[in-house]
Formats: structure tokens, sequence, C-alpha cells
């Protein structure tokens, strides 16, 4: 995923205008992909020679931030009810939350009910935030690394659109039954937020696919859409971490990545559970 930021400091004289008809010689996958009626725009991996062609969603929330562009788009419709249904222990403390306003507005003053409308309105725009965030989010592999609590491992890179900055995230999710299967093949759509003055996203928060849909040939083809090599490395990583499945952030340092920049990387996260300490006995 990068901003806009990064090309705009780039040097405007390293780039030629070339035809339209040379753009196709060049990429012919963009022939009659590039319609006015549409606006779309153009990702390319340089490593695997893939073509992303996204298009530009409209957004519902007045929260969603739309000033990054993800290389592969998740492009996913997801369906709001089925979202609420699959989290309704979240909304079911919404509505408890709710009930202890008014009881408490009528109990000490209505003027408390102020709080329940911005708690509400918060709470409508948060939730069709994350259902433009199945559309706009990068698309990224998960799987299911423990069970109770279920924690689900995902693949992402953090960059900016400049260097590469792989990790593995784990975080507690809570997963539909027919899924919540150790080893499960989970598509998330991610979306990434920067704290930190850092050349990476220091915040992600993966949205499994598999809370908006019921339809599995649906979620079959986003995994299908995630390269293989992703479903191979974080296969690799788990394999390799075992006694490690807490909530964190998990650079994955090599010799072709950015990390090395970084010998502590700072990382954002909210609510999640503790390392245990580990004592060394003498």
């Amino acid at each position: 995923m990068y901003i806009e930021k990064e090309f705009n400091d780039s040097k405007s004289d390293t780039y030629e205008v070339i035809t339209e008809e040379e753009l196709y010689k060049r990429i012919p996958i963009l022939r009659n992909q590039l319609t006015e009626e549409e606006e779309k725009f153009i990702m390319i991996d340089y490593e695997n020679g893939k073509v992303y062609i996204n298009p530009k969603h409209k957004l519902k929330s007045v929260f969603t931030d739309n000033s990054a562009r993800a290389t592969n788009q998740a492009n996913f419709t997801a369906n709001i009810w089925t979202y609420v249904i699959n989290r309704k222990s979240y909304y079911f403390k919404i509505i408890f939350i709710s009930i202890l306003i008014i009881i408490a507005s009528y109990l000490i003053s209505w003027a408390i009910l102020n709080l329940l409308f911005w708690f509400l309105f918060y709470t409508y725009f948060s939730t069709l935030g994350a259902i433009d965030n199945y559309n706009v989010g990068t698309l990224n592999a998960s799987i299911v690394i423990t069970k109770w609590p279920t924690r689900i491992a995902v693949l992402t890179d953090l960059s900016m659109g400049l260097g590469k900055y792989p990790v593995v995230r784990i975080c507690k999710m809570k997963i539909p039954r027919k899924y919540n299967k150790i080893n499960e093949r989970i598509p998330v759509s991610c979306g990434y937020q920067n704290v930190e003055d850092q050349n990476f996203w220091d915040y992600v928060m993966p949205n499994p696919l598999v809370y908006a849909t019921n339809n599995e040939k649906a979620i079959q083809q986003k995994i299908n859409e995630i390269p293989t090599q992703e479903w191979i490395d974080l296969k690799s990583w788990i394999k390799t971490n075992r006694s490690n499945f807490y909530e964190g952030y998990y650079p994955i340092r090599a010799d072709d990545n950015n990390w090395k920049e970084y010998e502590n990387p700072k990382f954002s996260a909210f609510f999640e559970e503790k390392k245990p300490v580990r004592i060394k006995r003498r």
C-alpha cells in the first residue's frame, strides 16, 4: 500500500509521456480496461510482473481514509447484515452500553442522551468504514493458528510505496465456526495507519472476509487471488515460530528488505494481550 506523498516527492524528470497505444504495447492487459465511465488506478508488481487494475470505489463512511492506495486491492463487496450477524457479540455490547446510557439519562439527567447520540453515530460510521475497507483495503493472506482463544497470523507488507517491510501480524479474532479451524486459510482486507514518524505503516487492522459473506465460492475466489508465494511464506513463518503465537507485530528480517534501517521499530496496538514474561532460572 502506498501514499501519494511518496510519489509527489519523487523527481518528475524521471518520467516520460507515452501514447495510449504505446501503453497497450507495454502492458497488453490494459487494453479495453481503461474506460472514462469508471475511474481506475493501476499498480504493477515488478517482482512477479503482475498488473493490478483497481477501480476507485465510492465510500460510505466519513471515517474512511482514502489517502492510501492498495496494490492488490481487495475489491470485495461486503454484506452489511452478514457482517453484523457474524460480529453479533460486538453489537450486543453496543446495545448493552446504549441501554446503560438510557438508564443513566433517566436516573441522572436527560442531557446524557447526547452521549448516546454520538456513541451510536460513531458506531454506525465505524461499521460503514469497515464495509468500505473490504473494497479499498489490501488483500492479504491469513491463517488460523490457535483456538481458545482464536488467533490469526496475517502476512502483509507495511511499505508506504518505497522499500519493503514484510511483517506477520498476529491478533485475536472471533471467526465464524465453520472457518475456525487450525491451519484454515482466510483472506483478509487490511487497513493501515501511521502513528509514529517512520517510513512504514505502524498500525494494521485485518478484516476477515468471512465476516462479510456466507458465500464459500466468493471466499475461495479471493484465496486464489492471493499469490501462492505469500501462502508459502506465511506457512513457513508459522512453522518456525510455533512458540511465539501471541498478539503483536513480527517483522520478517532479511537482506532483501528494509528492516535493517530500524533496530527497534515501533508499532501501534490497542487492548492486545500481554506476552508472558519468561523468567530465567538459575
